[in-house]
């Protein structure tokens, strides 16, 4: 009988029958996550997500992040993530494990992830380097191939122009975007009350006080941290509404449409009580080794 035999499961497939073993799907490499690791998975996806198109997909026992080609990808550990990205120089920090050359022009970094605090820059630049990089290394190579089919020098000779070199940092020549009139405003909402930091995430600015996230503004809306037991409340006011991440619900945490917002006093509103729950201080957690 004319087929194939999956590699992955070594089922034999007949010829034009669909098939999909447990290594080809992404919600059951994710199923037996505890509840750290699927925070920790849903804000990876979320954040790689709102880079720009790409195809996020399950093959074999890892979910692979790709554009043209794969930038990143998530192999689940029983008690872990383990992140291989793409980059075309050498990152060096703690959180790198290992670093393997794949290519004369491309390195692969093991980082290894327990916790949601820990997907924060500088991991989640990476990640977005690793996903411009990708584009830009495949065109850099088509450029080159096509030379070379042609029959033009790549190296330079006497009297020719010298090629244009590409960044290895995968970092993009161009004008930073706008910011967000939001994001000003949360900011200035903010000064002056405590001190806080900023880091580009969800495809905007995060406030983060005492470590942690606040208020995260962007286009549209800002996503506020705040007391569980005042989640039900805090619904009932304008433009209000819980934050869900692949279909699940999480309690504590909401959007609030720019709409909403206009009005100072609204915005007053929900930097207060971001800051009720947020500014408070917390007993000290144990290092992980």
């Amino acid at each position: 009988m004319a087929g194939r035999e999956c590699h992955h499961c070594k089922q034999w497939i007949a010829e034009g029958a669909t098939h999909d073993c447990w290594t080809t799907t992404e919600a059951v490499a994710t199923r037996d996550f505890s509840g750290d690791l699927r925070d920790a998975w849903d804000r990876l996806r979320e954040t790689a997500a709102s880079f720009g198109d790409q195809r996020i997909y399950a093959s074999h026992k890892s979910i692979m992040f790709s554009r043209q080609s794969c930038y990143f990808f998530v192999r689940p550990k029983r008690n872990s993530l383990e992140l291989c990205i793409f980059v075309g120089r050498t990152l060096k920090a703690p959180q790198v494990r290992r670093v393997e050359r794949v290519s004369k022009s491309k390195l692969a970094h093991f980082i290894r992830i327990t916790h949601r605090d820990e997907v924060e820059p500088p991991i989640t630049d990476w990640l977005r380097e690793a996903y411009e990089f990708s584009d830009e290394s495949l065109t850099s190579d088509s450029k080159t191939s096509l030379r070379t089919r042609k029959g033009i020098a790549v190296k330079g000779r006497k009297g020719e122009r010298p090629e244009k070199s590409h960044r290895l940092d995968g970092a993009k020549e161009k004008h930073a975007a706008p910011e967000s009139p939001l994001i000003g405003r949360v900011r200035a909402a903010l000064s002056g009350k405590i001190k806080f930091q900023e880091k580009r995430m969800f495809g905007g600015v995060t406030f983060m006080v005492r470590e942690k996230m606040c208020i995260s503004a962007g286009k549209g809306r800002i996503m506020c941290r705040i007391d569980p037991d005042v989640h039900e409340s805090a619904l009932k006011r304008e433009g209000c509404r819980t934050v869900v991440m692949k279909g699940r619900p999480y309690r504590g945490y909401v959007y609030v449409d720019e709409d909403a917002l206009k009005p100072q006093s609204k915005l007053d509103y929900w930097v207060n009580l971001s800051l009720e729950y947020n500014g408070k201080p917390t007993k000290a957690s144990r290092k992980r080794r």
